[in-house]
């Protein structure tokens, strides 16, 4: 993901079958940001879907929970974002950057600032 390889990364995460409830959020993380950097919106909206029906299904996920459902949020609201005014694009990063639980909360602050 880092070498901004978001089909390999795809093409990897396919082949995985985590058990361990981190690696699976830690695996659903990078499958959303690789949708949205590879501008798959449909698979993107599906995942977000998906994911977010796991998360009030899982138990035993604590705080995380928290976090990975704000990431759920902020990417909704940011792939709702593009295309509308500097405003919107200001008041989403603020949002952001003022809750405290949010996973990938950098990488949500870079591409809100890309918009």
């Amino acid at each position: 993901f880092k070498q901004k390889r978001f089909e390999k990364v795809l093409e990897t995460l396919q082949n995985v079958n985590f058990t361990d409830m981190m690696h699976n959020l830690d695996d659903r993380r990078l499958l959303l940001c690789s949708f949205y950097e590879l501008q798959s919106w449909s698979a993107l909206d599906s995942l977000l879907d998906s994911f977010a029906v796991w998360l009030r299904r899982a138990k035993n996920l604590g705080y995380h929970r928290e976090l990975y459902a704000n990431l759920v949020r902020f990417t909704r609201r940011l792939v709702e974002a593009q295309g509308l005014g500097a405003d919107v694009r200001d008041k989403l990063k603020t949002e952001i950057a003022a809750t405290k639980n949010v996973a990938a909360k950098e990488w949500l602050l870079e591409k809100v600032s890309k918009l």
